[in-house]
């Protein structure tokens, strides 16, 4: 890259898992009539953090509202969310960041047994919708793959009125394209999920991927895509009582 300041030549910074490194809490409260409410924290990384920037500067009074609106359509929620900017997006003095504040009506019936997968988190960008850009059987050309970390952790706090039968096993897979594992755990009525997909650049910081790696990639998300279906079962099942 050119410095523009002095006229120098220098390197760009690598994109190693430092740099690329993300992480997202989430956390979802349920009522006894099945509503919700709930709170999206992105950590940005230093490369997430820049094209925050650009989105939040170009938010005003008449497009924040519809931006709302489209962020919990997307998530499926039928309900509203609130944007709470941590900083100015022009300042780059200072760091910056975001967190989205959200509530839902009727998204669960507790008044019958059943399964929740975690749901999507409102104002985050999830690595559950990886496998996407992988779907196709096989890729013929060299691909952008560069090393990095993304952790997602996600809390489900249950009513107390709710029995929770069982939840998933943690499960932990590792292959030439990275590594990923989801841990399961609960604390009373509180149902912790983490998730943590570490990519490796597979043929180093300066080269692309080429079409043998592709099948690994592919393994390794469809993994993560298996981790985002597993559910918390709750409920009195039949003939139960208390």
């Amino acid at each position: 890259m050119l410095r523009t300041r002095d006229a120098t030549l220098a390197r760009t910074p690598a994109n190693d898992p430092q740099r690329n490194a993300t992480a997202m809490d989430v956390r979802f409260t349920f009522d006894a009539q099945g509503n919700l409410r709930g709170e999206t924290v992105p950590q940005l990384s230093d490369n997430a953090e820049i094209g925050m920037r650009a989105q939040f500067a170009q938010l005003n009074a008449q497009n924040r509202a519809r931006a709302e609106e489209s962020i919990m359509a997307a998530s499926g929620f039928d309900g509203r969310g609130q944007l709470q900017l941590q900083g100015v997006p022009v300042d780059l003095t200072h760091p910056f960041g975001y967190r989205m504040a959200f509530q839902a009506e009727d998204y669960v019936d507790f008044s019958v047994a059943g399964g929740m997968a975690v749901p999507d988190p409102p104002g985050g960008e999830s690595v559950r919708g990886l496998y996407a850009t992988a779907s196709a059987p096989a890729n013929e050309t060299p691909f952008y793959c560069n090393a990095s970390l993304r952790e997602e952790t996600y809390r489900l706090q249950f009513p107390g009125s709710v029995p929770i039968i069982a939840i998933p096993q943690s499960q932990h897979f590792s292959n030439a394209a990275g590594d990923y594992r989801v841990d399961w755990a609960r604390e009373g009525q509180e149902v912790i999920v983490h998730h943590r997909l570490q990519q490796n650049a597979v043929r180093g910081t300066d080269a692309l991927c080429q079409p043998q790696d592709y099948p690994a990639f592919r393994a390794l998300y469809r993994e993560v895509r298996r981790g985002f279906r597993g559910q918390v079962l709750y409920g009195r099942l039949p003939g139960t009582s208390g």
